[in-house]
């Protein structure tokens, strides 16, 4: 019978619990982030099984949070969290100058070794992220890295969008076996949507877990990771080339008109004081606060595979989450 244990942060002002887990291996850092639309008044953290150690911490843009330390990732690890929050706006605009911090634990000189590396990065997305580099800095004087990269995001979100025009209308079907995998989240959204693009996260093994991806017209079958990988690496060459720390994301993306939000794959940029960033440029827009990051990394063979499903959507005055990680 697996043990658990309840850990209470209480009375926390300005903060949302938007942004649940970051998974690396045997810790679990869960962090409650500023923002100016809602108050958490009470948040619960429950862990199955009891780990070694829970302590409270503060990242350097002053959020507070928990680092959780396990013994063994080898069975499931169940990390359930909720909060109670009072809203007090719902508008988002698409491009926000005043991003509020992301939590981040890593120290700067970390960030600079981990996330500024191109080994990782094929010498296809080095080259193409090259020429993307060059393009948009061309004789912008004095351009900030958050335009750059926002210029950066929306020129790669309109190549992303011709190239799957290119190849015809995707159709995401979710096999059985595959959906095993990744839990019943991919089989029921499939189920009630005639055709969507799904990210999801790649295994540590580098072989992808995703599902199959028929393409009409197109005389063969296509990857559906394979395009969104290609588009990451090229803009995660193109950030670093610009000196900007940047990882691959993986998570979930909440809506509107489902409750059980997608998986997706994204990336962050870190800013300095404005702290990590997410940009999504397959979509050409800023990962705001409806893209829910699980799994970190600095580059896709080593981003951890996750399985699990999100419940909630931004709406939702009582928030709560069940994230589940398994070791592959």
């Amino acid at each position: 019978m697996p043990t658990r244990e309840t850990y209470y942060l209480k009375h926390i002002q300005r903060v949302r619990f938007d942004v649940p887990v970051f998974c690396e291996p045997l810790s679990v850092f869960l962090c409650p982030r500023s923002d100016a639309y809602g108050q958490v008044r009470t948040t619960r953290l429950d862990v199955s099984p009891a780990p070694a150690s829970v302590r409270t911490t503060t990242d350097l843009a002053g959020n507070v949070g928990w680092h959780v330390t396990f013994r063994d990732l080898t069975l499931s690890l169940t990390v359930s969290a909720t909060s109670v929050v009072e809203r007090h706006s719902v508008e988002q605009s698409k491009w926000r100058e005043d991003i509020t911090s992301w939590g981040q634990l890593e120290s700067h000189d970390r960030l600079a070794r981990a996330y500024l590396d191109h080994r990782h990065v094929s010498e296809a997305a080095r080259h193409e992220g090259s020429i993307l580099h060059n393009q948009l800095t061309r004789g912008a004087e004095g351009t900030t890295p958050l335009r750059f990269l926002r210029s950066l995001t929306e020129e790669l979100g309109q190549q992303y969008s011709w190239e799957r025009q290119c190849v015809g209308t995707a159709v995401i079907r979710a096999p059985r076996s595959q959906a095993v995998v990744r839990g019943e989240l991919p089989a029921r959204i499939a189920a009630r949507m005639k055709s969507l693009q799904m990210s999801p996260a790649l295994s540590g093994t580098g072989k992808s877990v995703a599902v199959n991806q028929d393409v009409s017209g197109s005389g063969g079958s296509l990857r559906a990771d394979e395009a969104v990988r290609r588009t990451i690496d090229r803009f995660t060459s193109a950030a670093r080339l610009a000196n900007v720390p940047t990882r691959v994301v993986a998570g979930y993306s909440l809506s509107d008109e489902v409750v059980e939000s997608q998986l997706k794959t994204w990336a962050e940029c870190y800013l300095g004081p404005a702290g990590w960033i997410g940009f999504d440029p397959c979509s050409g827009q800023v990962a705001d606060s409806r893209y829910l990051a699980v799994a970190t990394s600095s580059n896709f063979d080593t981003l951890r595979t996750v399985a699990g499903e999100f419940r909630g959507t931004a709406e939702t005055p009582v928030w709560s989450t069940q994230i589940i990680v398994r070791r592959q």
